[in-house]
């Protein structure tokens, strides 16, 4: 006789995750209730507060009591979680059931003293009834990730003997490393750091690659892959870090190392958890010796000091007399007439009250006088002198008069001859075409009064630059070309002391947690326009980000635009925002792809709505010059219209140093894509950066007087060009090169102010 007993039967059980896809979608049913309070979904966390990819981002202008409602697809969950991070605040977490009942469940705010572990995993589960939807009260901005549920058929009970037959579900789970070990070892030649681990047999997923967190002084900020899905070395349960790479990356091979180890599986989205961090010390050699914990690297070898040369003799030193004073001269002095040029400076200091040369004085420096070719003075030469205390006040007066009116016939003719020589620059100018177009007369007083600022200041140059001092060496050749007029050279403007703001990096998913090898750049100040937007204006941004990123998506293999219906209610600097933000989450390898598709296509042929995109592309990929190939610089070069690739890193050194360079190579794009140069033959960056500066000449051309001549070194002009800026540098004509000839060519004056 059996005994009969009712007992549940239970079904098999799903469970499902929702991981935001990397265009922000949803990848399930599960529906969210904001609340009316702002949001959005992006990955721009990296692996703080337990978020590695798309998150939601929630309350994100830290309203009180922002209440977030998400809702479950099923019927029959008996169990589901996610994780909450980055809550400073307390917090209410409520899950409700089928049979209207409802469970409120606590939490503390999180310590914010470790951002990487700042987060915890909220599960719950019930038996006799299941879990509807959960609501979760924050009062701060925070991130929501990792959602699961798990449901099945509902329980029945049924009659059965006292045998009972139940199914159990086991969830995927990925076989976690273990056994994490960093020792100093050898590979090929080259010392560095071996990180060991194994791996462990719990779980029932196979791992496709393994995931390596690393740091110097903390852990862990960088990552690297031991390769991609399939490769040879996706699976190898080791991984070599050379000490110049570590050196690469952290400035030195010495210091604290600290590594971590996760396995992946991205068929399946499946991922451990990372291990917990090994520290391994290098320090400064001292001793040869070697422990689990720290090595030492072997003595650095020994430098032999190579003998000093023998020191120069002192310069052979001639006392010579100019005027009163006894100088002291070198022989080379003496041999390349510096000792001439001082007593030409002292006799006619003497005689004209002017310290100048004999050439100085023949080109009008002293006025017009005349130079006295024999510098012996007659020894019986009579003058007349005389003692004003001699004189009577008759004569003192007459005296008086007479210096007064010499001193007016002389300011009248020193002020016809600056006329004369201001009509004659201004009819230099005339002629030159490129200054005004038509004759004088019909200038505007406003067009007049320009000229005559720019002949003021042609003059100035002149009275106060002694062209004699620039010196150049006997074996530099300088090839004078014809004057363009439309072309001159504008130098570099001081750099702004304004500290830039700081650059937030969207990441684009792609692969989960794809680590990228980490290269050494150097922080420097960028002349990058600052945009400053409200909040609003920032939520605007961020949804219009993630519009353009589906309708770029849906146009797959096409060259990216920004549409109009996206930009027209947006302001410039927000479609500026909007662009930059986008192509910022794009990787190196997709912006060259972009590159090459426009290199295909032409400049000439791209849409205005492409341009925006494009320029942004381009600007980025010399930003990022550091980190391409060799075959990607050389794609680069070739959308610059740059024959050298190498004068790609020269161009981008460029854009961080000098203002008007960054200027010209974002416009760079936009100009080459212009009716005005659709037509020009091999149009190049070379030429948009004299576009730029021909523009800013024009529209301030005395810039050119606040150089310091006297600091300018002839012999490295051109040093930081590319080769296409050098050739461009040939067509251009110095302003102060024109001034000199229009001058020199009038009747030496000197101006009295």
């Amino acid at each position: 006789m059996f005994l009969i007993l009712p007992i549940p039967v239970f079904a098999n059980e799903t469970t499902t995750y929702e991981r935001i896809a990397d265009d922000g979608q949803n990848q399930t049913n599960l529906t969210f209730d904001y609340g009316g309070v702002s949001w959005n979904r992006l990955d721009i966390h990296g692996t703080d507060c337990g978020s590695s990819s798309q998150a939601v981002h929630f309350n994100m202008q830290s309203v009180t009591d922002g209440k977030l409602t998400m809702t479950f697809p099923e019927s029959d969950v008996s169990a589901a979680g996610f994780l909450s991070g980055c809550v400073n605040d307390n917090y209410s977490v409520t899950w409700n059931y089928s049979d209207s009942t409802s469970a409120t469940e606590n939490y503390s705010g999180q310590s914010s003293s470790d951002v990487t572990n700042m987060y915890e995993n909220i599960t719950h589960s019930v038996s006799g009834k299941y879990i509807t939807s959960v609501e979760i009260v924050y009062d701060d901005y925070v991130i929501v990730d990792d959602i699961f549920w798990t449901y099945g058929t509902p329980v029945t009970t049924t009659t059965t003997s006292t045998t009972t037959t139940s199914t159990t579900t086991t969830l995927p789970v990925v076989k976690p490393p273990i056994n994490v070990s960093v020792a100093f070892a050898t590979d090929n030649g080259s010392d560095g750091l071996l990180v060991n681990w194994d791996l462990s047999n719990e779980g029932n997923i196979e791992p496709e690659r393994y995931a390596i967190g690393f740091d110097e002084g903390s852990c862990c900020g960088y990552g690297i892959a031991t390769g991609n899905v399939g490769d040879e070395n996706a699976l190898k349960t080791s991984y070599f870090f050379t000490f110049s790479y570590l050196e690469a990356v952290f400035g030195s091979q010495y210091g604290d190392f600290y590594f971590k180890v996760r396995s992946d599986n991205d068929s399946q989205s499946l991922y451990s958890s990372f291990t917990d961090p090994v520290q391994h010390s290098v320090t400064v050699p001292t001793t040869t010796t070697t422990s689990t914990t720290t090595t030492t690297l072997p003595p650095a070898p020994i430098v032999y000091e190579i003998p000093k040369p023998e020191p120069e003799p002192e310069p052979i030193v001639e006392l010579i007399l100019i005027g009163d004073v006894e100088v002291e001269f070198t022989e080379d002095e003496i041999a390349d007439g510096t000792v001439d040029r001082e007593k030409e400076r002292q006799k006619n200091l003497d005689f004209f009250g002017c310290e100048a040369t004999d050439a100085q004085v023949k080109r009008g420096d002293c006025g017009d006088v005349d130079i006295l070719e024999n510098t012996e003075i007659d020894e019986n030469l009579e003058t007349d002198t005389f003692d004003l205390k001699d004189l009577s006040d008759e004569e003192l007066e007459e005296l008086e008069l007479q210096a007064q009116e010499d001193a007016e016939l002389l300011e009248e003719e020193l002020e016809k001859i600056e006329k004369e020589i201001e009509d004659e620059i201004r009819k230099e100018l005339e002629m030159s075409g490129g200054f005004f177009d038509g004759p004088v007369e019909e200038l505007t007083d406003d067009e007049l009064e320009k000229i005559n600022i720019l002949i003021d200041q042609i003059i100035f140059i002149e009275e106060n630059v002694d062209f004699d001092d620039f010196e150049l060496p006997e074996d530099e050749v300088i090839e004078i070309f014809e004057v363009d007029p439309d072309i001159v050279i504008v130098f570099k403007e001081p750099k702004d002391e304004e500290q830039p703001p700081p650059i937030i990096e969207i990441f684009d998913e792609g692969e989960d947690d794809v680590f990228v090898e980490p290269v050494d750049v150097e922080i420097k100040e960028t002349n990058k326009k600052k945009i400053v937007l409200t909040q609003d204006e920032i939520i605007e941004v961020e949804q219009a980000v993630e519009e353009l990123v589906e309708v770029i998506a849906a146009a797959e293999d096409e060259i990216p635009e920004i549409p109009n219906e996206i930009t027209e209610n947006l302001s410039e600097d927000q479609v500026e925002a909007v662009v930059d933000t986008y192509v910022e989450t794009l990787e190196v390898e997709a912006k060259v792809e972009i590159i090459k598709d426009v290199v295909e296509v032409g400049l000439e042929e791209l849409s205005d709505e492409q341009v925006a995109v494009v320029a942004a592309v381009v600007e980025s990929a010399i930003d990022d010059v550091a980190q391409l190939s060799t075959e990607q610089v050389e794609t680069v070069a070739e959308v610059l219209g740059l024959d050298d690739s190498e004068d790609v890193a020269v161009l981008a050194a460029n854009v961080q140093d000098d203002a008007a360079v960054a200027e010209a190579v974002d416009s760079f794009v936009e100009r080459a894509a212009s009716e005005k140069n659709k037509d020009v033959e091999n149009y190049n960056v070379a030429d948009a950066v004299v576009e730029y500066q021909v523009e800013e000449f024009f529209e301030n051309p005395t810039i050119i007087f606040e150089v310091d001549f006297q600091n300018i070194n002839l012999t490295t002009l051109g040093d930081d060009l590319t080769k296409q800026q050098k050739e461009k540098a040939q067509e251009v004509v110095v302003p102060v090169i024109i001034a000199s000839q229009i001058i020199s060519a009038a009747v030496p004056y000197r101006r009295i102010k």
